[in-house]
């Protein structure tokens, strides 16, 4: 009843469309209840509304609070810097510019409150903010149009420089001292992922240094950032599971909804062209924890199917390839997977130019054409027509 109530008071047309903060406010929770649904498209337009509103209202712009009372000005600050984490947080999953540009933004930096209790929970969200920008950064600076019409020494040397500032955060995170704080055990759960994260972040990086769409043109630092990621997803999600229902369930929504599964089909890559049976563990490893997690969170079920078909390929090949040698094959045979969460059902690549079950392992008839939409590229490999 609440939940149903919930959502009919966000559909309305006040609270989409009158900027106050309360509907702000009601916008952002709503976001955050889209993205633990999975439902990324209603996530985009619940937090390009509350940016909207933020903008509308004046709390990107010091002159404009400093007119308010106090108390009244802290509360709309950090609502605002709430608004724009969560709008950069998108940048990467959905393909899309902020709606909040910094050049518009002067209003004072997110307070950190200096209670102990306090303090750690306020530091993380400031370096969250930081984590946010440098989101935007690697989507505006490698995947958004502008980025490809950079050359590849321009490309190599903005992934060089954003790795850079992207170890120097983690750095800066993981020296946070939480010993103190308010639910020290809510605190670690909640960021138990975190590493995971931080790789997925890192690959996408160096996925970036060309705008080839070939396999071959992936770079070895990607491949290794990539097993990091899934290691790191073998380790954390035990301590996340000793935490029981409320930290499962924010190491799926971590790891599988706000992060890119780009790690994963990174390995794959590398798995089928290397024929490597360590790569092929890792994606064991990890498809095993997305099938829990699966079975947990309902919006996690997408991403298993894929990391699912994707194994299925991979093992086959790899039987395959150690029977008998593959010959080489021609580009219409080629596959196309995304760098990040599917926005829509649409998938057309899996409705596929792959000839008729070319491996009977595959398990090809499991496969409804759904998922993937954007943020392509080519994988190139020899799963066509092989002659056996």
């Amino acid at each position: 009843m609440c939940n149903s109530n919930f959502k009919a008071g966000v559909e309305t047309y006040e609270v989409m469309a009158v900027p106050t903060f309360e509907h702000t406010l009601i916008l952002s929770i709503a976001c955050l209840k889209a993205q633990q649904d999975g439902n990324l498209p209603l996530q985009w337009s619940l937090m390009s509304a509350a940016a909207r509103h933020v903008l509308a209202l004046g709390y990107h712009r010091r002159g404009k609070l400093a007119a308010l009372p106090n108390q009244e000005a802290r509360r709309a600050r950090r609502l605002f810097w709430h608004v724009y984490f969560a709008d950069r947080g998108l940048t990467l999953t959905q393909g899309k510019a902020p709606v909040i540009q910094d050049i518009d933004v002067d209003v004072e930096p997110f307070e950190i409150i200096q209670t102990p209790e306090r303090k750690p929970w306020d530091t993380s969200f400031s370096a969250f903010i930081e984590f946010g920008r440098i989101q935007c950064k690697i989507y505006e600076k490698l995947y958004s149009p502008a980025a490809s019409r950079s050359t590849g020494e321009e490309r190599r040397a903005v992934a060089v420089h954003l790795a850079k500032r992207l170890a120097t955060w983690y750095k800066s995170w993981r020296s946070v001292d939480y010993s103190l704080a308010y639910r020290v055990e809510l605190f670690q759960f909640t960021f138990d992922a975190l590493e995971v994260v931080y790789y997925s972040i890192l690959t996408l990086i160096h996925r970036g240094v060309s705008s080839s769409n070939a396999a071959s043109a992936i770079t070895e630092e990607c491949f290794e950032a990539a097993r990091k990621g899934l290691t790191a997803h073998a380790t954390a999600y035990p301590r996340s599971a000793s935490g029981g229902y409320a930290s499962l369930f924010t190491y799926a929504v971590w790891t599988q909804l706000y992060s890119s599964y780009t790690p994963y089909i990174i390995t794959f890559l590398h798995c089928i062209r290397n024929s490597d049976d360590q790569d092929l563990n890792l994606m064991r490893s990890s498809l095993e924890i997305s099938e829990r997690l699966s079975g947990l969170v309902e919006s996690c079920k997408k991403q298993y199917e894929l990391c699912r078909a994707l194994y299925r390929i991979a093992e086959a090949y790899i039987k395959a390839k150690k029977g008998v040698a593959c010959t080489a094959v021609p580009a219409e045979t080629t596959i196309t997977l995304p760098l990040q969460q599917p926005t829509s059902d649409s998938w057309p690549c899996f409705e596929s130019n792959l000839e008729a079950n070319p491996f009977p392992d595959l398990h090809v008839d499991d496969w409804n054409g759904s998922y993937m939409g954007q943020m392509s590229f080519t994988l190139e490999n020899h799963l066509g027509k092989s002659g056996h």
